[in-house]
């Protein structure tokens, strides 16, 4: 009796995520300002996906701008335009009084557009990686 095996491998999409830099601006501007300013020299503003990326906001101590935008008082985006998955706010917040948000020791909380703060900007894109199809291997 002859038995024929067939083995199939199947390469899939995968989202490959590339370390983001954070850069510290200390120039007082809007939120509106601070993104126009990140994405003419770097990528965005700041975009928060993990605790790493927290980890690494932590760094700076000052209040200071984020990426992050309501988009109605129970969701809020990135400034590209992500939904916020993860999220840190402060106790509290967010309180859906205004639509920008900011960061202070490491939690976020809401803020009025037109306050003038520092900011982060990120660089660092996801690269998509697509798989070619499925192999067929006769063994």
């Amino acid at each position: 009796m002859c038995f024929s095996i067939l083995s199939f491998t199947a390469l899939c999409s995968v989202s490959e995520c590339v370390q983001r830099q954070y850069h510290f601006i200390n120039d007082g501007k809007t939120w509106t300002e601070a993104q126009r300013y990140c994405r003419e020299n770097y990528t965005d503003l700041a975009t928060v996906d993990n605790m790493n990326d927290m980890n690494e906001l932590n760094k700076y101590a000052a209040r200071v701008w984020i990426g992050l935008q309501r988009a109605s008082c129970d969701k809020w985006q990135w400034s590209s335009g992500e939904h916020a998955l993860y999220r840190n706010w402060a106790t509290g917040q967010p309180d859906c009084n205004d639509e920008c948000a900011f960061m202070r020791s490491g939690q976020w909380h809401e803020g009025q557009c037109s306050d003038n703060w520092s900011f982060i900007c990120y660089n660092g894109k996801c690269k998509h990686l697509k798989g070619q199809g499925i192999y067929l291997t006769k063994l």
